[in-house]
């Protein structure tokens, strides 16, 4: 397991509200071979060039997402972290820069999950989960918890990435889901305020939901743990992933505790969405495009 925390001097915050986002970045790799790149990152089409325009175009759409926070997937290593960083602090408003950041991966792990904020993170943790298929442990991204202090203020971010549905993997989005209901759970019962952002691979309505319809339940082992669901306070249709030219919402905004939604938008609008409407996917032939799954971002004030 590797985990990195960067911590950049930044001036005192106070904040009776939070924004907070998710994106995740698809196979956003660097221009070094280590060996652990995806197949089609290997090979000609990838260069020095192409990796610094991706950079550039994604520290732009970084700023238009703006969030207090923002959840990152599907980052290779820390070392994005810091070449977005130096992209998008040069001749950025320093106010809005995001000082602090998070990152980490399984050990030899292709791509990982990342948090950058404006605010100061504190407590990082990682919860990781042991799932075996004929007695091999099977490949888990870890959840990253991190305590965000916002002046006096504080709120517990998880940070996901479940197991994608390609070859199956409800047993371990199964795991992932037990060890975020505990880690969750604990935190709000104990009074504090908890978001869990990521990509889940699950849509909404694959998740349960309590008897009042109103919110969902993260099963745990023995207890279960009920949040809300930013999508719930959404008012058009649509999701943040198109699969086979139809929406799904498996990217999550859950809160609970010493918080509550005052905004919530999915960014379906330029420069994330192609002219079809859709996400507007990286293509790794013409180098264009951003991502195939729309940022999530949502405001919420604290109690």
């Amino acid at each position: 397991m590797r985990c990195l925390f960067l911590l950049f001097l930044c001036f005192p915050m106070f904040a009776h509200s939070l924004t907070i986002a998710t994106w995740n970045m698809q196979t956003f790799f660097d221009a070094e071979t280590c060996g652990t790149e995806y197949r089609e990152f290997k090979g000609e089409r990838w260069t020095r060039d192409a990796y610094e325009r991706r950079v550039r175009s994604a520290s732009e759409a970084l700023k238009k997402i703006g969030a207090d926070v923002i959840v990152l997937e599907e980052v290779e290593n820390e070392g994005v972290l810091f070449d977005l960083f130096n992209e998008y602090a040069a001749g950025f408003n320093a106010k809005k820069i995001w000082r602090y950041a998070c990152f980490a991966s399984e050990k030899g792990a292709s791509i990982g999950v990342a948090v950058i904020s404006r605010f100061a993170l504190e407590n990082v943790r990682t919860h990781c989960v042991d799932v075996r298929t004929n007695g091999a442990q099977s490949s888990v991204r870890p959840i990253v918890e991190v305590d965000v202090k916002a002046g006096k203020r504080t709120v517990t971010v998880f940070a996901n990435h479940w197991k994608s549905k390609l070859g199956g993997g409800e047993n371990i989005r199964r795991a992932q889901e037990q060890s975020l209901s505990f880690a969750f759970g604990r935190r709000i019962h104990s009074g504090g305020a908890a978001v869990a952002c990521g990509d889940f691979n699950s849509d909404l309505a694959q998740f349960l939901r309590d008897e009042s319809g109103e919110k969902i339940v993260l099963r745990g082992k023995t207890d279960c743990t009920s949040v809300f669901s930013a999508w719930d306070f959404a008012h058009a249709d649509g999701g943040s992933y198109a699969f086979k030219g139809k929406w799904e919402r498996i990217d999550h905004i859950f809160f609970a505790g010493a918080v509550e939604l005052c905004a919530f938008k999915v960014l379906a609008e330029p420069p994330f969405i192609a002219p079809n409407g859709f996400p507007a996917r990286f293509s790794l032939f013409s180098h264009s495009g951003l991502s195939d799954h729309l940022p999530l971002c949502a405001t919420l004030d604290f109690l």
